[in-house]
């Protein structure tokens, strides 16, 4: 796959999350006519029509910006240069990252009974 093809499959990826986050956004402004459907059908609303059309736009935009375009080339390119860790070395990972979190959440845990004890004995003294 060339850097091109990459670029332009992500330019239209990210059109269409803007294009659904736009239409969503449109749409729970609470205008009624936003949220009437287009031509009697239900699939589509008039908030889903300027989702895509702003969605459409921002795609042709990054697309015909040539500074723009050409700092995605150069990131796709920077990409594939990049030395990915193997599975192994991610699961090792992971599980490392699992340990931690673990051990640091019942150290945490471990402070906040011994605080919570203490907070007790000083705000209820007759128990």
């Amino acid at each position: 796959m060339t850097n091109q093809r990459l670029v332009g499959i992500t330019y239209a990826a990210f059109g269409l999350v803007i294009a659904l986050f736009v239409g969503h956004l449109v749409g729970s402004f609470g205008i009624s006519a936003l949220n009437q459907p287009i031509l009697g059908q239900q699939d589509w609303l008039w908030s889903d029509a300027i989702g895509a059309v702003i969605g459409i736009a921002a795609v042709i935009v990054a697309w015909r910006t040539p500074k723009f375009y050409e700092q995605s080339l150069e990131i796709a390119a920077e990409l594939r240069r990049v030395t990915w860790p193997t599975f192994p070395e991610t699961r090792a990972s992971t599980i490392a990252v699992i340990i931690a979190t673990s051990v640091a959440g019942i150290i945490l845990g471990l402070f906040d009974a011994m605080w919570q004890a203490f907070s007790n004995r000083i705000y209820t003294p007759g128990l």
